[in-house]
């Protein structure tokens, strides 16, 4: 058994494909974590209320990512409180 993500599972030419071509009984599956994050992430695109939560975080890391003195003050702020 050999376990693939999804770009490896083509129908036509994906990985598992070649494999199969060579030996006909091998099976193959989707990794068992990815799919389950692709199942939480679809389900998630569905609710107004994640979806404000996913935008509010991707700002958050943007603000913090894009200078080293908000990310010092961020680590000052963690340090205080933990």
């Amino acid at each position: 058994m050999v376990h693939l993500t999804s770009n490896m599972t083509g129908y036509k030419s994906g990985v598992a494909t070649r494999f199969k071509k060579i030996n006909p009984f091998m099976s193959s599956n989707h990794c068992v974590s990815h799919r389950l994050h692709l199942a939480g992430k679809d389900a998630s695109d569905k609710v107004t209320y994640f979806q404000k939560y996913e935008k509010t975080l991707h700002n958050l890391y943007g603000y913090f990512s894009r200078s080293h003195n908000r990310q010092d003050i961020l680590e000052l702020i963690y340090l205080l409180f933990y």
